[in-house]
């Protein structure tokens, strides 16, 4: 009868079945190539480089090409991220690219002499690295290894992204060069528009001429106010705008003697109007205590006489009722330590309550708590607010900001929310070199980045608990039945990197 037993197989095959390592470097890889911008050079390169992805295994690493130009460190691979659904586009980074002023701290190791070391300017290595460890301004931690990579190689991409990542004269960064090189090849286009491409869409105004201010003007419906060209040529504040904006009541001869009784000449600087004929405006602290009471009724009078209803001007101190810069700069500080220091196993137990320690969260809060307040008395009391700092160009950038997001809708569109970071951050004199820190000055020359761009347009924290989560919320609780924002929480955070 038949057997139930299977015949054994008989058939023997001689070739070796396929085997699959996903770490083995192919030789594809010295072909790959940078993308890059006008002006932006190639520095230095190594081939094989293991850029790691995860933390307990190498099973995902990817194999690339590691590059430094003056711009970036770009790791070239042709192998998609694993598990990565989507990404977004970045019109000047790619994937793997960070641009040097992301860079907060570059770390060499050495697995066979167990030497790890802190890479600065001017600084030599006598080991050759077998990994390196990137540290990002935005909570980034990146970690590439050289262990098929040739040596001097390896070492002289460290060394050269250390020489690049920490400039010592605001000239030999990146974006001075790409100006100059952008503006050059501005021949080939017709009328500020490239003949090949399509509609340009609408351009982010700059705020550095006379017609950029007037059509804000005109935008918002402020018709008792009129564009000042009193500091033209920096004459007056080099931390102030060329053109900006004063009531139309204040003559220029009187601006420039109020000039001197403020702390960096910066006089009173128009930011917004509300439709109802309330006005934003921004001012420094007055240092001539003297003058201090008849130089605050004449510019109070102006803005009164501005307004349509002729209502009295409420002044907000941020000086007494904000933290003060050392007091973020702790705080971040901490918030730093946690996020990125030590490993996430031994730190979640107890995340909230060093979360809570930090501070971070309470001062996000105090800051979205004092917009508010001035939303509610611009549209519901129908008063012109005047925010008053020291020198008037840290804690205001940040509360003009927001009051900004919360009332007006053009700005929660991407070219307004561009327009605004031009308009309160960089033409307002925001100290970005200091509080950056970008020409890597000691602390006793400089507060070191003090944060306060970070709770603002939250460059960082998109990566930690986050500021954009919050304002998100908070600007969605506002708004009820406005139109949501164009720009989302993974905008926010990629404002730091260029």
């Amino acid at each position: 009868m038949f057997s139930m037993k299977q015949p054994k197989p008989t058939f023997r095959s001689y070739l070796l079945p396929p085997q699959e390592d996903k770490l083995t470097p192919q030789t594809k890889i010295k072909k790959l190539k940078p993308v890059l911008l006008p002006g932006e050079i190639v520095v230095n390169e190594v081939n094989f480089v293991r850029k790691c992805i995860a933390s307990d295994t190498s099973l995902y690493d990817l194999w690339g090409k590691l590059t430094c130009t003056n711009f970036k460190l770009s790791f070239i691979t042709d192998t998609p991220v694993p598990f990565q659904k989507f990404h977004y586009k970045n019109h000047l980074l790619g994937e793997h690219d960070v641009p040097l002023t992301c860079i907060e701290q570059i770390v060499v190791v050495n697995d066979t002499k167990r030497k790890q070391k802190i890479l600065s300017f001017n600084k030599k290595l006598k080991f050759n690295p077998t990994e390196l460890i990137i540290y990002c301004k935005d909570f980034r931690i990146l970690r590439f290894r050289f262990d098929e990579s040739g040596p001097e190689s390896a070492k002289k991409v460290c060394l050269a992204l250390a020489h690049y990542s920490q400039p010592t004269d605001l000239q030999l960064l990146f974006a001075f060069e790409y100006v100059a090189k952008l503006y050059h090849n501005q021949g080939d286009r017709i009328n500020g528009i490239d003949p090949g491409g399509g509609d340009p869409g609408p351009k982010t105004p700059m705020f550095e001429t006379y017609s950029d201010w007037d059509r804000e003007i005109k935008r918002t419906g402020a018709s008792e106010w009129r564009v000042c060209s009193v500091n033209e040529g920096y004459m007056i504040s080099k931390s102030l705008p060329e053109y900006f904006v004063v009531p139309s009541s204040l003559a220029d001869t009187d601006l420039k003697q109020y000039s001197y009784s403020f702390f960096g000449r910066r006089m009173p600087l128009w930011c917004w109007n509300h439709s109802n004929g309330s006005a934003l405006v921004r001012m420094s602290g007055i240092k001539d205590l003297l003058q201090q009471r008849k130089i605050d009724q004449r510019i109070c009078g102006g803005i009164t006489r501005s307004h349509p209803l002729r209502s009295d001007v409420y002044k907000c101190d941020l000086d007494h009722g904000l933290p003060v810069l050392q007091d973020i700069q702790t705080s971040f500080t901490k918030l730093k330590q946690l996020c990125m220091n030590e490993p996430f196993d031994e730190t979640e137990e107890r995340w909230f309550s060093s979360l809570e320690s930090t501070r971070w969260l309470e001062y996000v809060r105090v800051f979205l708590k004092q917009a508010v307040d001035l939303v509610y008395v611009m549209d519901s009391r129908r008063v012109s607010v005047v925010i008053q700092e020291e020198e008037g160009r840290d804690l205001s950038c940040i509360v003009a900001s927001l009051v900004q997001l919360m009332s007006d809708p053009f700005f929660r569109t991407v070219v307004g929310f561009q327009s605004l970071i031009q308009k309160e951050w960089v033409m307002a004199g925001y100290p970005f070199l200091e509080r950056c820190n970008h020409l890597r000055k000691s602390e006793k020359e400089v507060m070191y980045q003090c944060p306060i761009e970070m709770i603002g347009y939250s460059d960082i924290i998109g990566n930690a608990l986050s500021v954009p989560g919050c304002v998100h919320i908070q600007l969605h609780l506002y708004w009820i039945a406005e139109p949501e924002p164009e720009f989302s929480q993974e905008m926010l955070p990629k404002c730091c990197q260029v």
